[in-house]
């Protein structure tokens, strides 16, 4: 049985241009890992890892991630203190996880943590 995708194909804005809940924009606008983040604000952090495939990338992201249009899809729930907290959906083009292997075999392991541990 495999876990639908969820469609981020919508109509996106700037998160600086919306009125956010002051709560909740330090968090929607952090400009460092989410992933380190979350981390400092609770005692127990964990990836569960919904689904993980290569699949053809969604029309609306193939002006965006250079290569062949497939990807490896990444989709987890990112849980603190046993409370989900966010829902991650990623795609990393063939090229990518040609350059960097070990985002090919991410496990459990956080994607943030690894990237944001990258040069450039």
């Amino acid at each position: 049985m495999s876990i639908p995708v969820i469609s981020l194909d919508t109509d996106w804005h700037q998160a600086q241009n919306c009125s956010l809940p002051s709560e909740l924009a330090p968090w929607i606008l952090e400009p460092a890992s989410l992933t380190a983040r979350l981390k400092r604000h609770c005692d127990e952090f964990r990836v569960q890892v919904l689904n993980e495939q290569r699949a053809t990338l969604p029309a609306f992201l193939q002006p965006l991630l250079p290569g062949t249009g497939r990807a490896q899809l990444r989709e987890v729930i990112l849980w603190c203190d046993g409370k989900p907290c966010v829902y991650g959906q990623s795609w990393l083009p063939e090229q990518t996880i040609k350059t960097l292997r070990p985002l090919a075999d991410m496990g459990e392991r956080p994607l943030g943590d690894y990237i944001f541990q990258q040069p450039g």
